[in-house]
């Protein structure tokens, strides 16, 4: 039997890769990573040193931080400095995704807060960004757009935004150049709406949605999702309706002498055995209206709780807005059941509790 010569094969193991040095492999990509980690880091110091000697800032470290300092307190100042920016690193902040999140995503994340926090410069930022096309282009256009940051502006400026057509113009250019993004999915956008994250769903914006999908290629997944969304939220306002009309007689009927009473539609029941702690509640109850102001779906949230601190359920959103800024104001949030009027279930299966409460 002749002795197994190992020579002859290898040139077949070194084009297989089995010869590689695979430490010397990992040093290589370990260093290119760190050498691209380290241009980045001398390209956000040029750019924050080049804002801070031109607009005369007090010197900080983190770019990001300063623009959000301005986003919050001077509108037109942030706009000055965020175009200039934007126009003038263009090439660089689009060739990197750590440029593109400091200076476009987390920007646009922090713009939709301040339609809870700060009203007019949401508004006055939307506006000077839907007049101005070319400033839209430049932020639409990177690669490095993430769904993660940008769904929250999409969804804001189509749920909050005044003007309508800023959502129509915004989301075209985003679909249109859905090819050139890296990471950004244009139809999970799309399914975020239809399933209502981080607002309520209502026919009204669903027919908007149809509307702007007509001429879109879309897949028969997402039509599914969006005629079931739509049945169930016909079938939930016409329900509501239907409750509302009941409630309304009901509350004359059974409405105290006391007139600084608040009746709150109390939602989201049916998780973690609320329903039972609601059916508990007796009038004269004392309950508690807690803030949740580091909520991530609803920065006006307020929960319910009773006396135990057991959750009860949060106030509907649209209620919640007009009584958050009245709780931030240090008013007592302890108050009186003086009425359950309806304790409910929606067609998707929510409860819902008719609330009468009245501060002591």
């Amino acid at each position: 039997m002749s002795k197994f010569d190992l020579r002859k094969y290898i040139p077949l193991l070194g084009a297989m890769g089995y010869l590689d040095d695979q430490p010397k492999k990992n040093e290589i990509e370990v260093k290119l990573k760190l050498g691209i980690e380290i241009q980045e880091n001398k390209n956000l110091k040029l750019i924050l040193d080049d804002i801070i000697h031109k607009y005369k800032i007090e010197h900080q470290d983190n770019l990001f931080e300063i623009l959000k300092g301005y986003l919050n307190s001077d509108v037109e100042k942030f706009l000055e400095i965020w175009k200039y920016i934007l126009e003038k690193y263009q090439v660089i902040i689009y060739d990197s995704k750590e440029l593109s999140d400091t200076i476009i995503n987390w920007i646009l994340n922090d713009i939709v807060y301040l339609y809870d926090d700060n009203n007019y410069n949401y508004n006055e930022i939307c506006s000077n960004m839907q007049k101005d096309k070319q400033l839209q282009k430049v932020i639409f256009s990177t690669p490095y757009l993430d769904n993660c940051d940008i769904d929250r502006f999409i969804i804001s400026i189509f749920d909050d935004y005044e003007d309508k057509k800023f959502f129509d113009e915004i989301f075209n250019y985003i679909y249109s150049n859905r090819e050139r993004y890296k990471d950004y999915n244009f139809y999970q956008t799309i399914a975020r709406i239809i399933d209502g994250d981080f607002m309520i769903l209502s026919t009204e914006k669903l027919n908007r949605l149809k509307e702007f999908l007509k001429d879109k290629n879309v897949s028969q997944i997402i039509c599914q999702s969006f005629e079931k969304a739509y049945k169930e939220c016909a079938e939930d306002e016409e329900f509501m309706r239907k409750v509302n009309e009941d409630d309304e007689e009901t509350i004359k009927t059974e409405k105290t002498e006391k007139e600084e009473s608040t009746i709150v539609s109390v939602v989201g029941i049916n998780y973690e055995n609320r329903k039972e702690n609601v059916d508990k509640l007796r009038i004269n109850d004392n309950v508690y209206l807690v803030r949740e102001k580091e909520n991530q779906y609803d920065k006006n949230a307020i929960s319910v709780v009773d006396k135990e601190n057991r959750k009860l359920g949060y106030v509907e959103k649209e209620r919640a807005k007009e009584i958050a800024p009245i709780l931030d104001k240090d008013r007592k949030n302890e108050v009186i059941v003086i009425g359950i009027y309806n304790k409910s279930l929606t067609k998707r299966g929510e409860y819902r509790a008719l609330i009468g409460l009245e501060e002591i």
